[in-house]
């Protein structure tokens, strides 16, 4: 019996580095080219490196785009970590395709705890290959760490409710739920799993609280230092998003718009299929849930977690907020093993034994397909790695300074500190640099405008003063601004943007 059990754990073994294997390609395949940089990844990424050499820690993370309010600084606390020890370029993004590859093992634990190892390999599959993972994978941003976190805390919480922690697992718990929420405050809905967790032990209540919120304190000292610092702003922030902003988000109060507009085609982006075909397997897996609950084959665990994530998407549709896949991601590992346990229970049922095998091979094509697709690079990325190295070499041996106008070119600007501040080539006597977005040309020569301070851009309107003191870079749609002075540029709106003004403008509160 032991060489048989040898055998399938070798099996079982040699799966997962194939899915692990798998998993790290479609995460790493085509980098840096297919890296995201819309204004939040490279702004995350030079502050990471800003922090880093100039050994500051900041105390508050991302801004919210809903309210003036804050995430926590984990997220920052785990990229410049990466900085400062992934010898590799863009560590901040690698970090995360290692995060979300760490993802697929705990994946796998769980389906080993929920049942057995032949479930965490399907939880480990869907893991590995769905869309929902490795287009996250590739995008430097807060939210896209938050399906390692709620998968952390399952596993927690699954050995929790099997009797298996000590209070150090207690408290670990307690700060994987405060980190997780540190990155993206969607992920406060799943302290309803450990309140059920309670219920269903039924012994230890106090101890678990007292070690649980002992975490959540612990790893939440970065955020409270911050709002005792600047007078409770994330604090003020959300209350102010609850009682006023979020009156003004239009959200359509409607349960069909909210299921069939959002959560059915969420199921279906999981399973990387067409919505028809996603809406197909809901229809079997409800079908094989209603079938098992009768014959009473469902364990207490899976039971719990399935009602978290059925309270989480009831609470979910009142919350005013845009229905957007990563406002979601906590719930990808639930529903991941709401999949991965129906496919289980269809075993179970009267000559279907082999069905799961069948579905899974049938969507191996659609989830190829789609993560092939995600495999593209990114337009973008080129462009601005082509702006760095034209300034490069037109300018040898120079640093640079960059200008914004009214932020409609943020993210090239941000792109462009990230670029060459990891080689140096920053500086605030280097050449001054401002990008213009649209413009009313009326030359002065070969390579002198008439610079239009429009609503459009920083452009001086005729007969000011500081016309035909920009000289134009046609190449790349940008000024040279050294012949304007600081108040000149600030009185018509350019506003210098560094790595300095980048870490001030996000971690700290402007007052």
């Amino acid at each position: 019996m032991s060489k048989l059990r040898k055998k399938i754990w070798s099996i079982n073994s040699l799966i997962l580095i194939v899915l692990v294997i798998a998993g790290a390609y479609f995460r790493f395949a085509n980098t840096p080219q297919r890296y995201g940089f819309d204004p939040d990844p490279p702004r995350d990424g030079v502050i990471a490196k800003y922090a880093l050499e100039t050994f500051q820690i900041p105390l508050s993370g991302p801004p919210s785009g809903i309210a003036p309010f804050s995430f926590g600084p984990w997220y920052y606390y785990q990229i410049i970590a990466a900085e400062a020890l992934l010898p590799v370029d863009y560590a901040p993004w690698v970090y995360l395709g290692i995060a979300s590859l760490v993802y697929i093992l705990v994946m796998y634990e769980i389906g080993k705890k929920l049942k057995n190892n032949s479930v965490g390999l399907i939880l480990a599959f869907f893991a590995a290959l769905s869309p929902a993972l490795t287009g996250p994978s590739a995008g430097l941003s807060n939210p896209n760490f938050i399906p390692l976190f709620a998968a952390l805390f399952i596993f927690i919480a699954l050995k929790y409710m099997r009797k298996e922690t000590t209070p150090w697992w207690i408290l670990a718990w307690g700060g994987v739920f405060g980190i997780g929420v540190s990155h993206h405050y969607q992920m406060g809905g799943l302290i309803l799993l450990p309140l059920a967790a309670l219920i269903l032990n039924r012994e230890k209540n106090i101890s678990t609280v007292l070690f649980f919120a002992a975490g959540v304190i612990l790893v939440s000292i970065p955020s409270i230092i911050f709002e005792l610092q600047n007078n409770w702003h994330n604090t003020n922030g959300i209350w102010f998003y609850i009682t006023q902003a979020r009156h003004g988000i239009y959200i359509p109060n409607s349960w069909r718009i909210y299921i069939f507009d959002f959560w059915i085609p969420f199921f279906s982006y999981i399973q990387g299929v067409p919505q028809i075909l996603g809406i197909a397997l809901g229809f079997v897996f409800t079908a094989t849930h209603i079938w098992a609950i009768y014959k009473r084959i469902i364990n207490a665990q899976y039971l719990i977690l399935m009602g978290v994530l059925l309270a989480n998407i009831v609470m979910l549709r009142y919350v005013s907020v845009q229905r957007e896949y990563y406002y979601f991601l906590f719930t990808v590992p639930f529903v991941t093993i709401f999949i991965g346990y129906s496919l289980h229970l269809l075993t179970k049922a009267p000559y279907l034994r082999y069905l799961p095998l069948l579905i899974i091979a049938s969507l191996i094509p659609f989830l190829f397909q789609e993560d092939m697709a995600r495999l593209g690079t990114r337009q973008e990325f080129i462009d601005y790695k082509n702006i760095a190295m034209f300034l490069r070499q037109k300018y040898p041996k120079q640093k640079f300074m960059f200008y914004d106008c009214k932020k409609p070119l943020i993210n090239k600007v941000y792109a462009l500190n990230y670029f060459l501040m990891k080689e140096d080539m920053l500086g605030e006597d280097g050449v001054k640099i401002g990008f213009y977005f649209h413009m009313k040309e009326d030359m002065l020569g070969e390579d002198k405008v008439k610079i239009d301070f429009s609503s459009e851009g920083c452009m001086q309107r005729k007969g000011q003063k500081v016309a035909g003191k920009a000289k134009k870079v046609p190449n790349i749609n940008a000024f040279i601004l050294n012949d304007l002075s600081e108040t000149e540029l600030t009185q018509n709106g350019w506003q210098k943007v560094t790595p300095q003004t980048m870490y001030e403008d996000t971690v700290t509160v402007q007052r």
